[in-house]
């Protein structure tokens, strides 16, 4: 758990809109290049910046939503990205066989 309290749900400006995730990223005021590293460049600096962020999950799910072809989001590289998605596909497909198999018997 966090020892910094959590930032107020609704933005700060009064116009009563909720408050954007990005907002507490930790990787805020980062340089944005250190998120895109070139081929063959060690992304280790910036997933280490990812997993200490409190909004990791909600910057995950953005890249995963709104594909992200480059970069690293909530911790993963586009390859990674790639891979879990890729995962999931796997396992609705084996969900849905076992379902088939199951309702033909």
């Amino acid at each position: 758990m966090s020892p910094f309290p959590r930032p107020a749900e609704r933005a700060p400006d009064n116009l009563d809109r909720p408050r954007h995730w990005s907002a507490d990223a930790e990787c805020k005021g980062e340089v944005t290049a250190v998120f895109y590293p070139a081929p063959g460049e060690n992304s280790a600096y910036a997933k280490s910046i990812c997993w200490r962020c409190p909004v990791r999950v909600e910057c995950l799910t953005h890249a995963l939503e709104w594909p992200e072809n480059f970069g690293v989001f909530g911790g993963l590289d586009e390859k990674e990205r790639r891979e879990l998605i890729a995962d999931a596909r796997r396992l609705a497909a084996k969900q849905r066989e076992k379902e088939t198999s199951g309702a033909a018997s």
